[in-house]
């Protein structure tokens, strides 16, 4: 995936040094003088122990010029404990594949963990051959308070959170935040 981004960016972005780059973004270094950090899909919510949290914050702001910001989404641990994380079951088909993903979420509110497990079936459609794959996802559900202990700890100030995409105040219903 990383060769195909840097092979396939558009050749009129070519002069703003366009490049992808694989990393953990807990300890990657790229440069210290962007003037955003942004972190989406939960990233934050993967990490589990708070020696993890804090090393995102710590080496997002070390990349930082002064005064830029860092904007990240979370899920929020009211609304996690309120909706509650349920079985789920997806189907989809196209004309070669068909499958079949069960989630199941393990709770631990005390933690404000959630680990789902993943069980998913691939059928090929052309010879009947079904291939099975399990994983499991370790997910950490934040309150605001956490979040601003956390920025207030690596150098941030929390200077807002919302909604994810309605700009709302978060609520008991909004499993998704963005705060900066």
């Amino acid at each position: 995936m990383i060769d195909l981004g840097n092979q396939n960016s558009d050749p009129k972005f070519r002069d703003i040094k366009f490049k992808c780059v694989q990393g953990d973004c807990r300890d990657t270094f790229i440069s210290d003088d962007f003037e955003v950090v942004i972190s989406l899909f939960h990233v934050l919510s993967y990490q589990i122990s708070e020696k993890s949290i804090i090393a995102i914050f710590n080496n997002a702001n070390r990349q930082l010029k002064p005064g830029a910001i860092m904007i990240f989404d979370f899920w929020y641990a009211p609304a996690v404990w309120n909706c509650r994380p349920t079985l789920r079951l997806k189907k989809v088909e196209n004309t070669e594949l068909k499958i079949t993903r069960i989630a199941e979420p393990r709770c631990w509110e005390d933690k404000n963990r959630v680990d789902v497990q993943y069980l998913a079936f691939v059928e090929d459609l052309s010879s009947g051959h079904i291939s099975k794959i399990e994983e499991t996802h370790k997910m950490r559900a934040f309150n605001l308070d956490e979040i601003n202990r956390f920025s207030s700890a690596t150098g941030f100030d929390l200077l807002h959170s919302e909604e994810w995409l309605s700009r709302q105040s978060p609520s008991a219903t909004t499993w998704g935040v963005c705060s900066f």
